[in-house]
Formats: structure tokens, sequence, C-alpha cells
């Protein structure tokens, strides 16, 4: 009964925790054991952010050693990934059946989108273009997904910094195989970011 549990009383989350904990403490020293997962498709609320993010941060607390997953909610009409808790887990589970349930596989390419071109800030993290994710995302050192920003293209390709102060950021994108699309009439074009809190690193040029 994942859409009806009660994720604001306290007890609620006590049974949770104590759940997981007998879990990871029974099978840690267990090789074939590579990742944890603490949930299952709750629909997203702001109880069951907090909620959930608390057992994220628990399960890395007693094994800092793996990696800690959840089935996230997917936007199936939009073709991409609905859920909050994807910000705070190491990889983002899909619990969908393409090619299944839905014929068209191409549509999770879609969803999970791919890694494109990237770029770093002054803070040491990543900036990702999302190709076939309408998105660019802003990752920590640690692999954490920061900020997540859409645009109003399928495929953005390659993110840089620009401007007098470095605070701008100017992704282009991939318009081939777009030109009559009215979904994305902008696609090929080049985009200028900015409020994102983030500056680019000053390039270093090479003499001779």
């Amino acid at each position: 009964m994942n859409w009806a549990i009660d994720f604001l009383n306290p007890a609620t989350y006590a049974d949770a925790e104590d759940q997981l904990c007998e879990l990871l403490r029974r099978d840690r020293n267990r090789a074939s054991v590579i990742i944890w997962s603490v949930g299952n498709e709750n629909p997203d609320s702001d109880p069951r952010f907090q909620f959930m993010s608390r057992l994220a941060a628990k399960a890395k607390a007693i094994d800092p050693t793996r990696l800690v997953s959840a089935a996230c909610l997917v936007d199936l009409k939009q073709l991409k990934i609905a859920d909050r808790l994807a910000s705070v887990i190491d990889v983002i589970g899909i619990n969908e059946y393409f090619g299944w349930y839905f014929p068209n596989y191409d549509d999770l390419r879609t969803v999970a989108g791919r890694p494109d071109g990237g770029t770093m800030d002054s803070d040491g993290c990543y900036w990702q273009a999302g190709v076939s994710g309408w998105e660019v995302y802003r990752i920590s050192p640690e692999g954490k997904v920061l900020l997540t920003i859409p645009v109003p293209v399928e495929k953005p390709s390659k993110p840089m910094f620009g401007g007098a102060d470095l605070d701008t950021l100017y992704v282009t994108s991939i318009g081939e195989g777009f030109e009559n699309d009215p979904a994305q009439p902008l696609a090929g074009g080049l985009f200028a970011i900015t409020g994102h809190g983030a500056r680019g690193l000053p390039q270093t040029r090479f003499g001779g």
C-alpha cells in the first residue's frame, strides 16, 4: 500500500527506520548487495519528501560505502522524471515497463535522457546537458543533482559560462531533425541562462 502511507505520523517513520536499520545491519556484509533502496513510487508531497529524505540519509549514515536508490515517479505525458526524491538519492529507479505496457521503447531513452557536453563552475560542480531530457543539470562533486533547469528544447548539447563575470550559462542545442517540430521551434538555438547563482572558471590560454 505505497499510496496510503501516513508520512506525517512519527510512529510510521520510526517503524520504517527500524526496518531499514535492521535490513542494513543484517545484509551489509553480503558482497551481492551493491545498492540500498528506500522506497517505491509514493506520491510526491512535502511530508513524503521529508520522510524519504531522512531514510536515504539514514542509509548513508549506516553504510556510506553503498549507493542509495528509490523507484521514482515518471510523468508519462512529458516523458520525464517528476519526483523531488531524485535530488537526494544516488541512483534513480524507474519502475515502468517500456517495451511491454508501453510499446515504444524509445520513450525510455527520452525519460532517462543522456549526458552530453559539460562544464565546471568555480565551486567544483559539473554542469551537464541532458540530451533528450529537456534539461540542464548542476551536479555536486559528490554526484548529487543540486539544480535542474528546464530548457525549451529536447536536446540541449553543451553548457558553457560566459559574460563579463562568467555568471551567464550559455547552452547550445541540436536542431537537426526538429526543423518542423511545432513543440520546439527554438531547437538548434543558443540560450543564455542567468540567476542560477554559479560562476564559471576563467579559461587558461596556451602560449605559442
